[in-house]
């Protein structure tokens, strides 16, 4: 078997979810070539470190911490530098009740790279595990000040004013939370619990007939919908207490809800692994990135075999740029416009790459243009001849599309909260000129990412193809208005 055949037999396993054998048989992969810069070795490396970072999220996810712990100090001696090795193991600290570590450790992390995905939260989370909300006030402090504004960022806020008996700030704060992200089970119960304290019953119980459809334990909710009840004086065959109240369970005292609210407040906030939303400098959500190096050698394979896509550009620009390779990163986004002039991603990731690279009074002219571009953005797709694709695909770069497709399938099985995936899915269906599928992916792209702007212009683009032009204008418009990184465009127009 040669070096090739022993990688895709290893890329096999990881793609079943079989990351022990994976993990050594990507480490056979390294140890075949005596040049670790080799396409195969190199690849199977960062392939190593993505099955160590699966198993610590799998154990501890399953709660397995002393495996986790294990396995993700093990990954630290074969990576000793390596930031998301580090993170994982802060966040299984944290899971399995070793709050100072985890503190200690998340600290480490945040003043090394104060910048990087997600820190503050889970910063934020171990230090308020250990009582000390002032700390993690400063923390989220600046966070909060500028975009993308995050939901999570002003829950973990709130419950600070909470234990600091500021029951108004945290209501707010918690508001604030809630127009960022819905459903928000977690923030909504305790908008609840703020008014229950508040007396505010009328707000909320009206918060509780709104957030029971999305919380799976109703059984938390019992001892405030009785006590709501009774205040309120609500009829028996009320549909509400038809269907959610147990029978039996005797009166619910001021006192014994004002213990309910207590716990809800200073409870220990586990880390969801499995959901904690990543973020890179756009806002964009990721996950375990194993793929990108498949998918970036793939669209270089294209480029070299002369597809000529400005979306093929664009994503090899970003790649750079993820690297901190700001002048390739250009090169390829004046491609990427070139073949198009009205590829707004593209100008919007130029735009931080011409700031990255000092270019102060050329970033300052693309984010004006950018500016400009969403508030005519409706009318601009809407009305554009660019919607559908200039040549049907046929032959090799049919072939291309479908090879890209399995990789991209394979990744999903890994990382199904993935927004990208199911936009890069949907557009190679577009492609394929298959709309009701690219539809369903970028739908389901703009579900687990709302403020994604590509898949939300590629939904309403797809939309327009199935003579939906009403949807499509109703996605555009609201683009200003809830998009984060609109929010950064104008943040870095008034700073610049």
């Amino acid at each position: 078997m040669d070096t090739k055949q022993a990688f895709e037999e290893a890329l096999g396993q990881f793609s079943k979810g079989l990351y022990h054998k994976a993990l050594q048989s990507f480490k056979d992969v390294t140890a075949r070539e005596p040049d670790p810069e080799g396409m195969f070795p190199s690849l199977a490396k960062s392939f190593v470190l993505e099955c160590y970072k699966l198993l610590g999220i799998k154990y501890t996810a399953q709660e397995l911490y002393k495996q986790a712990l294990d396995t993700l100090d093990q990954a630290q001696r074969e990576f000793p530098d390596n930031r998301y090795i580090q993170f994982h193991r802060a966040i299984t600290l944290n899971n399995s009740l070793n709050f100072p570590a985890a503190a200690q450790a998340f600290e480490a992390i945040f003043a090394a790279e104060p910048a990087f995905p997600s820190i503050r939260i889970c910063l934020a989370i171990a230090l308020l595990n250990l009582g000390n909300v002032e700390r993690m006030e400063l923390i989220l402090r600046d966070a909060l000040a500028i975009p993308p504004f995050d939901a999570t960022l002003y829950h973990l806020s709130a419950i600070g004013k909470y234990r600091r008996q500021q029951v108004v700030e945290a209501t707010s704060l918690i508001q604030q939370a809630l127009k960022f992200k819905q459903p928000f089970p977690e923030a909504q119960i305790n908008l609840m619990a703020c008014h229950l304290v508040l007396k505010h019953y009328d707000e909320a119980f009206r918060q509780l007939q709104e957030l029971l459809p999305f919380v799976k334990q109703k059984s938390i909710l019992q001892s405030p919908l009785r006590f709501l009840a009774a205040r309120l004086n609500l009829p028996s065959d009320h549909p509400l207490l038809q269907e959610h109240l147990t029978p039996g369970g005797g009166t619910v005292t001021e006192a014994s809800l004002r213990r309910w609210v207590e716990e809800r407040f200073y409870q220990t906030i586990p880390i969801d692994v499995l959901a904690l939303p990543f973020q890179d400098s756009e806002g964009e959500l990721i996950r375990n990135s194993w793929f990108r190096k498949l998918l970036v050698k793939h669209y270089q394979n294209m480029i070299i075999e002369g597809v000529d896509l400005p979306e093929l550009y664009f994503r090899v620009a970003r790649e750079s740029q993820r690297l901190k390779k700001h002048t390739d990163a250009m090169e390829y986004f004046r491609k990427c416009l070139a073949k198009n002039p009205n590829f707004l991603p593209a100008k919007i990731s130029m735009a931080f790459c011409l700031k990255e690279l000092g270019k102060h009074e050329e970033a300052l002219a693309k984010f004006a243009e950018v500016y400009n571009d969403f508030k005519t953005l409706p009318e601009m797709v809407l009305f554009s001849a660019d919607t559908t694709l200039e040549e049907p695909v046929t032959g090799s770069r049919e072939e291309y599309l479908r090879s890209e497709l399995n990789i991209l399938l394979m990744a999903l099985n890994q990382n199904p909260h993935f927004a990208d995936l199911y936009y890069n899915i949907g557009r190679i269906y577009s492609y394929l000129e298959d709309p009701d599928q690219a539809l369903a992916y970028f739908d389901k792209a703009t579900v687990l990412n709302p403020g994604f702007i590509r898949a939300s212009i590629a939904k309403a683009v797809t939309l327009m193809q199935l003579n939906q032009t009403e949807k499509a204008r109703e996605i555009l418009n609201g683009l200003t208005q809830t998009n984060t990184l609109y929010a950064k465009v104008v943040y870095n127009l008034a700073v610049l």
